[in-house]
């Protein structure tokens, strides 16, 4: 397949192939915005019949559902239009990744003020448009700033060049990305549903070792708790009020200050891990240490409020001398740190017991009275400890091999990508490809 190369388009295709042609979408296609009814008005939005989408659709890819059904009245008094099936709509403006993004219609719609609408004509087949508008995401977000909310407009997506190679070739190349896309897709899921299965896992290796041991073969004993059933029989059951100390985290934080010291949120707690993203610092000369908010080593979070309620970390090596937020503060004085920390994880405490105290209040929310009287079972500090090993040794073996197929789905995606881009540039002679 010989190439030469087409300036207008060179910096975002490099050189196409010798027999295609290129033009702007606004000379192939009908492009329009949406509309979007009055949503103060129930009349427009409540039994309504027909289809309407909202930017955040476009995440779909292929659009197979709608946002919201608006009542006729609320079309006929708004600027919204028909879309057809096999039409493309794109994101003009949105937070996030939103904008830039295309769909592809597989039902008549309409769709809000904030989409544009690429209606193509009969020289160009829509898919492929979308395999390569998709394929130029980062270009098309690039045309009014990345980082900016607003920005894109009808007159810019209308000046996109895009390649044109015969019709035929068109129907070739989605044809071929249609199976070849589908099968990757299908390997994304199969290692998505594996990660799922080992954290899955993971939270048996927690449950089973916090509330039977490492030894299947011990005595078991009836504990006199409904929920919890067995234990055994050489354990004992404390609350955790008499397992350490518990207190609250600061009510209003400090003032920010980059390089200060790192404040401790809910939003930094994940399933026992400090999670570093999002993470505020604060100036030291602002914190109240007369609140004591400073965080230990082996200390744990508990989270108090929110949608991240009773989720908990014990805090590090690395953030020892951190400051801690509105959340509360349990520091283990009789207990093994990481044992407890553990046993907040599981099944027993989580949910039978935390997620029952959240729930009680009109919003998720947990004090220190609750937290205290949190029924923990106990074994000897030398068995917590064995305990702890082997929690430990089996979650870094799983979490090895979530890391290997997270790796493995992030390759899969970028062959994915190059794929698309390769076939709608014209890189590869699809037809040369097998498709098994």
């Amino acid at each position: 397949m010989s190439i030469i190369s087409e300036p207008m388009i060179s910096s975002w295709t490099g050189p196409l192939p010798k027999h295609w042609n290129t033009a702007k979408l606004k000379w192939l296609s009908k492009i329009y915005a949406g509309g979007t009814p009055d949503k103060s008005n129930s009349a427009y939005w409540e039994n309504g019949t027909i289809p309407w989408l909202n930017s955040g659709t476009v995440n779909q890819g292929i659009i197979t559902e709608y946002s919201h059904l608006i009542t006729e009245q609320g079309f006929n008094n708004s600027s919204a239009k028909w879309i057809e099936k096999g039409n493309l709509i794109i994101a003009l403006a949105g937070q996030g990744k939103t904008k830039g993004m295309v769909g592809l219609t597989t039902f008549r719609t309409t769709c809000n003020k904030s989409l544009g609408v690429i209606s193509p004509g009969q020289k160009i087949y829509s898919k492929f448009i979308y395999y390569y508008l998709k394929r130029s995401y980062k270009n098309i977000r690039g045309l009014a700033g990345d980082g900016k909310r607003d920005g894109l407009n009808l007159e810019m997506i209308g000046s996109i060049y895009v390649p044109i190679p015969p019709f035929d070739e068109q129907v070739a190349i989605v044809e071929f990305l249609d199976i070849k896309t589908s099968q990757i897709d299908q390997s994304i899921e199969k290692r998505t549903l594996l990660i799922q299965l080992l954290q899955e896992e993971k939270s048996a290796v927690i449950n089973e070792a916090v509330t039977r041991g490492i030894n299947s073969r011990v005595p078991m004993k009836g504990s006199g708790i409904e929920w919890l059933r067995e234990m055994p029989k050489h354990w004992e059951l404390a609350k955790m009020k008499y397992l350490g100390k518990i207190k609250y985290g600061l009510g209003q934080p400090p003032k920010q200050l980059e390089n200060g010291l790192p404040l401790i949120r809910a939003t930094n707690i994940e399933r026992g891990k400090i999670v570093e993203a999002n993470m505020v610092y604060v100036d030291p000369d602002d914190v109240p240490y007369e609140r004591d908010p400073v965080l230990r080593e082996n200390d744990i979070i508990v989270v108090r409020s929110g949608a991240y309620t009773a989720d908990s970390a014990i805090i590090p090596n690395k953030y020892d001398g951190a400051i801690t937020g509105y959340d509360m503060v349990f520091r283990p004085t009789t207990v093994n740190a990481k044992f407890i920390s553990y046993g907040l994880l599981s099944n027993y405490i989580l949910y039978n017991q935390l997620y029952v105290h959240r729930l009680r209040a009109a919003q998720p929310h947990l004090n220190a009275e609750e937290l205290g009287d949190t029924i923990v079972l106990i074994p000897s500090l030398e068995e917590q400890e064995e305990i702890v090993s082997h929690i430990e040794s089996e979650i870094s073996r799983i979490d090895k091999e979530i890391e290997l197929a997270q790796k493995e789905i992030e390759l899969l995606k970028e062959y994915r990508g190059a794929l698309i881009s390769e076939a709608v540039t014209g890189k590869i002679d699809v037809r040369d490809y097998p498709l098994n």
